[in-house]
């Protein structure tokens, strides 16, 4: 075992110590239930269609509205970057679109929208700006070397992409990527939550509050951590295959 994931085990296993010390010094299980309570409620969890059924209905708002998102803030970022007076115009928007509190988006979406159609909508406004403005800076800051390589030497547009934007804007997409797959899944339960959905992990956690099940309530919080770190790991090295290149 490397030395990175030993700290992360050991850090783990801390975590599972203080927390069962805190449950027990409070000794109330509906207060804060015990790790190996949630445990066992997470496995049970397992067992029912309805989790499934949430999960895949979150998980397909989530990444419908991080999509939006994405191509329209990459859309937008490169014709800025082509573009100052554009950049320039739109900045003011921009601004807006950022000091905008989240729980606002998520207020105004569920009165003037759908409750279903509402998550996707806030996701996007939420994401969008924050990956406008990653993208953009990536673009800005392409070495001028390789941009003046491509001048010099002209490449199809495909192998300009493979070999020269991809490999460079590689970090940038991958923290836009998988940074915003959270955020869209967090505000996409919270929107399901004050929405108040037919189905969703939203729905099923509103549903574990209201019946007074804390255990219930922290094993979705342990499912969503443990679904969101997988998906982190699966989108860097996916997004590692598709920008893998060399620039030339």
């Amino acid at each position: 075992m490397k030395g990175k994931n030993k700290i992360i085990v050991l850090s783990v296993f801390i975590l599972l110590f203080l927390w069962k010390a805190a449950s027990i010094l409070v000794g109330y299980s509906f207060i804060l239930p015990g790790p190996e309570q949630v445990f066992v409620a997470m496995i049970a969890l397992l067992q029912d269609l309805s989790f499934y059924e949430a999960v895949i209905a979150t998980a397909l708002r989530s990444i419908f509205g991080l999509s939006l998102a994405f191509l329209s803030a990459f859309g937008f970022a490169y014709f800025a970057w082509k573009h100052t007076w554009f950049a320039n115009v739109f900045s003011p928007v921009l601004l807006l679109m950022r000091s905008v509190p989240n729980i606002s988006y998520i207020l105004l979406i569920l009165y003037w929208c759908s409750r279903n159609s509402s998550s996707i909508i806030i996701s996007f406004l939420i994401l969008f700006p924050m990956i406008y403005q990653t993208l953009y800076e990536a673009l800005k800051e392409l070495q001028r070397s390789y941009l003046n390589v491509l001048k010099i030497y002209p490449k199809k547009m495909k192998e300009s992409i493979l070999q020269v934007y991809l490999p460079l804007l590689r970090p940038a997409i991958s923290a836009s990527i998988c940074n915003g797959i959270a955020m869209s899944f967090k505000v996409g339960v919270m929107a399901e939550i004050l929405g108040q959905v037919g189905t969703g992990v939203g729905r099923q956690m509103q549903l574990a509050r209201l019946n007074f099940d804390l255990v219930t309530v922290m094993a979705w919080t342990g499912w969503i951590i443990l679904l969101l770190f997988v998906s982190d790991q699966i989108l860097k090295r996916l997004l590692a295959v598709l920008c893998r290149g060399e620039v030339s």
